[in-house]
C-alpha cells in the first residue's frame, strides 16, 4: 500500500478553451511530461483528471494543445524562470491516509525437470 496520499482533481471548463484537442497537468509530479496526466473531455466539453498525490505544495501547469494554461481553480500562483507564473495547488494531509494499491507484480518462470538418472 501507498499511505498518506490524497485524490486531487484538476479540472479545466470547456468554456474556457472550446476548440482545445487535447488537455493534461504538467508538475514535478509526473516530471513535466506531458503524456503522463491527460485530463479526459466530459459529455459538457470540460476536461478533468484525478491523480493521487502526497500532501505537500504542488506546482503545475495545463497545456492546451501546446500552449501553456494557467489553472483558475489553482490556489495561488508562483513565478516562473520564463517571467510567467505557475498554478499552486495545496495537498492537504487528512486524518486518516488514503491508501492505493501498488499493482502486483507476477514473475513466471519456466522451469524443467529432469528425471533423476537422466
Amino acid at each position: 500500500m501507498i499511505p498518506n496520499v490524497r485524490p486531487m482533481t484538476f479540472h479545466l471548463p470547456g468554456t474556457r478553451v472550446p476548440t482545445a484537442k487535447r488537455v493534461s497537468v504538467l508538475g514535478s509530479f509526473n516530471g513535466w511530461d506531458a503524456k503522463v496526466h491527460r485530463l479526459r473531455k466530459s459529455p459538457e466539453n470540460d476536461w478533468a483528471i484525478t491523480i493521487y498525490l502526497p500532501p505537500s505544495r504542488i506546482v503545475y501547469y495545463f497545456d492546451v494543445d501546446g500552449m501553456a494554461w494557467l489553472d483558475p481553480e489553482d490556489d495561488g500562483r508562483v513565478p516562473n524562470w520564463w517571467g510567467s507564473e505557475y498554478s499552486v495547488r495545496n495537498v492537504m494531509p487528512s486524518d486518516e491516509a488514503t491508501e492505493v494499491a501498488k499493482p502486483k507484480m507476477v514473475v513466471s518462470r519456466a522451469t524443467t525437470r529432469t528425471p533423476k538418472g537422466e
